[in-house]
């Protein structure tokens, strides 16, 4: 027969183990609270942007520019480089295209350097319709180096804006010297000649940090 002693000896016994359980779960919040948060690899986003040229004599109906083979580099060891998408620049109006490049060493960036190609352009000059196909040769690479370097590290992201000058590619009325092939003026390379390769070297020099 269950004694009063032995009822109190249970109620002692249980809030003893009450107890050891209410410390262990407080050990382990404070555990949980106090540990840092999961580091996560910094990513680097190089953004490229265009805006449509200002002169009222020239529309620019479509532009685009394909870009390739996108790297970035600093202080930090080298490393074989991530194969990224080619991507597509729309000229026209103001617009953007980024891409993000992951798996870098931690360190300081602050050179860009990719290849365009393809830059093909439609619309008017002075209302005489043009078309513009400019491949450079050999897919230029451009190198395009930031004033401050930027720091990438564990949950530290770096960006990069990349500005492309379109409006510099026409300035000083360069289609006044493309010759009419139809009613049309076309420069690529075979047609106006000198005017493609005066095209090409302005888009050569247009790149610049943002």
């Amino acid at each position: 027969m269950q004694t009063k002693a032995d009822d109190r000896q249970l109620a002692s016994t249980t809030m003893s183990m009450a107890s050891r359980l209410l410390i262990v779960a407080v050990v382990l919040l404070a555990a949980c609270a106090g540990s840092p948060a999961a580091s996560m690899p910094g990513v680097v986003t190089v953004t490229f942007f265009s805006s449509s040229p200002t002169d009222t004599n020239l529309v620019l109906s479509t532009g685009t520019m394909k870009l390739s083979h996108l790297e970035v580099s600093g202080d930090a060891p080298p490393m074989y480089p991530p194969t990224l998408p080619e991507r597509k620049l729309d000229l026209t109006n103001y617009n953007t295209v980024a891409q993000a490049i992951t798996g870098l060493a931690p360190g300081l960036y602050d050179l860009v350097q990719f290849d365009y190609h393809a830059i093909m352009m439609t619309g008017t000059w002075r209302t005489v319709p043009f078309s513009i196909h400019i491949e450079p040769v050999g897919m230029p690479q451009v190198s395009v180096r930031a004033d401050v370097a930027h720091e990438l590290g564990e949950n530290e992201d770096v960006t990069f804006g990349i500005f492309v000058g379109v409006a510099s590619w026409f300035a000083g009325d360069l289609l006044d010297s493309a010759m009419s092939h139809g009613g049309v003026l076309v420069c690529d390379g075979a047609s106006n000649p000198f005017v493609s390769m005066e095209l090409a070297q302005r888009i050569s020099m247009s790149f610049s940090t943002e």
